[in-house]
């Protein structure tokens, strides 16, 4: 019984340098919506606009707090998150909503991308359905989705991060910043 201890005790040792470590890695994700008039484009008196999600400004298991912030008239979001080694899966940190009286339809599109990570994307649901993902690894961009009048859309954000030597012993983090920019594109 005291061997089995011992291990256990070993294993929360290693799990806390590791998460020691891992506390140095920092993810900045720059949000904006543009909605298309006559060939102009325009950020202010946008129909979408932005709301938290439940975990916006909330903590992260390992109690990291999830920062998001917002312009003045919510066309613009920035969150910082804090993702570990492995998969890290952050749910319902923005939301856009259709404050417009008429449907329209929006795309995601990425400004710049991530370069320090294995995976990253956000996710895009329409009540608990899947309705797009945009990868934040490439210059991508998502197909058109309809948003109706008063609908929020959910976003969630995927991370992978690997040791860089693939041992699986985290002795340094894979990197101390990175960032990306994405744009909604809205069509009136």
């Amino acid at each position: 019984m005291a061997n089995t201890k011992n291990v256990k005790k070993g294993r929360e040792e290693k799990q806390m340098k590791n998460n020691s470590i891992i506390l140095f890695s920092l993810l900045f994700l720059s949000i904006s919506i543009f909605t298309f008039i006559s060939q102009q484009t325009q950020t202010r008196n946008s129909p979408i606009k932005f709301l938290p999600g439940i975990m916006a400004n909330g903590f992260d298991l390992r109690g990291t707090r999830i920062e998001v912030t917002f312009n003045e008239d919510f066309t613009s979001a920035e969150v910082t998150l804090h993702p570990t080694y492995g998969v890290t899966y952050y749910r319902d940190i923005l939301r856009l909503k259709n404050f417009d009286g008429k449907p329209h339809d929006i795309a995601l599109s990425v400004e710049k991308p991530f370069s320090e990570i294995v995976q990253a994307k956000i996710i895009l649901f329409k009540n608990e359905s899947k309705i797009a993902e945009l990868n934040l690894l490439n210059y991508t961009f998502t197909d058109w989705i309809e948003i109706q009048p008063n609908e929020e859309l959910r976003i969630d954000y995927f991370f992978e991060i690997r040791d860089i030597d693939g041992t699986g012993n985290c002795t340094s983090p894979p990197f101390a910043f990175d960032s990306a920019k994405v744009k909604i594109i809205v069509s009136p």
